[in-house]
């Protein structure tokens, strides 16, 4: 009996990454457990330059474990970012919100979005907070529109749970190492099947050490409906970065 395997191409190996725009990174230094000094966060940067990323959303935690990210801290460490940016590169600070007891809270003061008023928010991957649903409900009724960061990694979420989501309209999005088992293999086989029902919206490399980007992109391999998928989501990054005001920050 013949098997057909269908091949599958190195990322690397595809145009996906040229121009790329990446909605969800920890780049900002010594904030969150992301680059840990100036000179790592340079060095991401470089190397993301290298393999296409042209556009950053900066996302760093916003939780009750980061008390010191406040609005302020943050812009000032966006700003020395932003001075040692490679040319032709534009960085973008938003946030990434974890929905816990402090949430409403930190709501109540400047909030770090998207365009549009789309925030990035996430729960902790063992077990969604007392009031998961109804921080997403309250934030629709003021103006937001919430972003489900990697919904693959929650591990207390089934199928029903992600049909529900969707059909209140919140938007998921990937962290595209999923893809290649960086999180683990159930991670993985949730991202591919909920990439293959479409309910991803975008696509992020929720970056956090250079290590762990090379390795993720050392074994991500695409077959080429999987290529036209992500490449779906990298164009509706694009479309986000495009879709409102953002000021001009190319170095």
């Amino acid at each position: 009996m013949l098997t057909w395997i269908v091949p599958k191409r190195n990322i690397l190996y595809t145009t996906l990454l040229e121009g790329m725009t990446d909605v969800h990174a920890h780049l900002l230094p010594g904030v969150d457990g992301g680059s840990e000094s100036l000179m790592d966060s340079m060095a991401a940067l470089k190397r993301m330059k290298e393999v296409g990323v042209k556009r950053i959303f900066l996302t760093p935690h916003i939780a009750d474990e980061c008390k010191n990210n406040s609005p302020e801290l943050l812009q000032a460490k966006y700003s020395i970012l932003k001075e040692c940016c490679p040319p032709d590169m534009e960085l973008y600070l938003a946030g990434e919100y974890m929905l816990d007891s402090g949430f409403d809270a930190r709501k109540r003061g400047e909030i770090l979005t998207f365009p549009g008023k789309q925030i990035l928010v996430e729960t902790s991957c063992s077990s969604a907070p007392e009031r998961f649903l109804t921080f997403l409900f309250d934030l629709v009724l003021e103006g937001y529109k919430p972003v489900i960061a990697h919904p693959e990694l929650y591990r207390y979420m089934t199928q029903d749970d992600y049909y529900f989501l969707k059909d209140k309209g919140y938007k998921f999005q990937l962290n595209l190492f999923s893809l290649a088992g960086l999180y683990g293999k159930l991670s993985r086989t949730v991202a591919r099947n909920l990439l293959d029902k479409g309910f991803y919206d975008y696509v992020g490399s929720d970056f956090r050490r250079l290590g762990d980007y090379e390795k993720g992109l050392k074994n991500l391999y695409l077959s080429a409906n999987r290529i036209r998928q992500v490449g779906e989501l990298f164009e509706n990054n694009d479309s986000l970065w495009h879709s409102g005001s953002l000021p001009k920050q190319i170095i």
